[in-house]
């Protein structure tokens, strides 16, 4: 397929309600949607998911904007692509920015599905038409958490991950254990605890909790296998995993039990494939993981959760569940639990113009 236009479109969309984790508060989502298009007329689409502020990795969506403006789009715009994995072979001298790279990849892998005329996740060789999904509820009051936890419950959602204060942890999960006996829970940290929370990690064994997400620092790999020791309750890494490496250290080291793949953070499709390929061999749990994207960030995410690997309720919610008004024309709902895969070519869903225009900070093209 040879590229002959991209177009970026940076957006903005205001949350429902301000999202709260342990370290930031998101009030407005700002990413990247990359538009790449081939000879015959056919668009491919991807989001880059960096944040404005570097709290969860180091890459910044000013930063993402500015690389692939200054170096990746003139080098992709007119060339011919056998497969998507030459991308990454092409790109793989840049150091980090996954996010960036993530965001042109991920829209080669659609274009190339629409190309072959199938659905994207059968493309990736995916097995499954229907995605159990889980949900992530910030960081508030608890009477408002409560009644967000009932709504998932009602509404269907299979894992219910509580972003949570460490210093709030023990006292609030005795409350929502006690109301909600056998509901799903898990609890990410967001990388906030140290060694001196250990004692306080291992009394979190008593709520029977699914895993405890990033609880430390993502360099704390050592801390990590010995962490993991001491609990019952498996450990999941997150921001630890940005590459097929990070992965093999933390089977190496036993590090966690569980791992959480995001597309953006490992850089996109062919890093997935290969720490999912990897992850069967060591017989390792994995589950998708959200960003508070868009409609075309979580179609994709939606797309990985296919493969056999992934096995856990993955972070993908109602179109409707964070923002009013989305960029994508058919929208996702949750039915008992899970969310069923377009049968369209490519990632299925159909980009909203008017939406993507009335959300649009910036827009960038080039062309051959």
């Amino acid at each position: 397929m040879k590229i002959c236009q991209i177009k970026l479109y940076r957006i903005e969309n205001e949350l429902k309600q301000s999202f709260f984790n342990a370290i930031a508060e998101i009030i407005k989502r700002e990413t990247i949607i990359v538009e790449v298009m081939d000879e015959n007329g056919v668009s491919g689409y991807g989001e880059v998911v960096a944040f404005q502020t570097p709290w969860y990795t180091p890459e910044t969506i000013v930063g993402a904007w500015w690389l692939l403006k200054a170096e990746i789009l003139p080098q992709v715009v007119g060339r011919c692509y056998t497969h998507p994995n030459a991308f990454y072979e092409q790109f793989c001298y840049i150091k980090g920015n996954q996010m960036a790279l993530a965001g042109l990849e991920t829209a080669l892998w659609d274009l190339a599905a629409k190309r072959d005329q199938v659905p994207l996740y059968q493309y990736l060789g995916g097995i499954k038409n229907r995605v159990p999904v889980g949900i992530a509820i910030g960081r508030m009051s608890l009477e408002k958490r409560c009644k967000k936890i009932a709504q998932a419950l009602e509404d269907g959602y299979q894992r219910i991950k509580l972003k949570i204060d460490k210093h709030d942890a023990l006292e609030e999960l005795r409350i929502l254990r006690k109301k909600f006996t056998d509901a799903p829970f898990m609890v990410d940290f967001n990388g906030s605890c140290t060694v001196a929370d250990f004692s306080m990690l291992k009394q979190l064994d008593a709520f029977h909790l699914q895993m405890f997400e990033q609880p430390l620092h993502e360099n704390d790999r050592i801390l990590y296998s010995q962490l993991q020791h001491m609990l019952q309750t498996p450990l999941c890494l997150d921001e630890s995993i940005t590459s097929l490496s990070d992965f093999i250290l933390m089977c190496h080291l036993q590090a966690a039990q569980i791992a959480v793949v995001k597309l953006g953070r490992v850089g996109g499709y062919t890093q997935a494939l290969q720490i999912h390929n990897y992850a069967a061999q060591m017989q390792i749990p994995l589950w998708v993981g959200g960003m508070l994207e868009s409609g075309i960030g979580r179609a994709h995410n939606l797309a990985l959760a296919t493969l056999s690997g992934f096995v856990i309720p993955a972070d993908i919610s109602s179109s409707d569940h964070y923002y009013e008004k989305d960029i994508t024309i058919e929208k996702m709902e949750v039915q008992d639990g899970y969310i069923c895969l377009p049968n369209q070519a490519g990632i299925g869903f159909t980009i909203d113009s008017v939406a993507l225009e009335a959300l649009m900070k910036e827009s960038y093209e080039i062309s051959i």
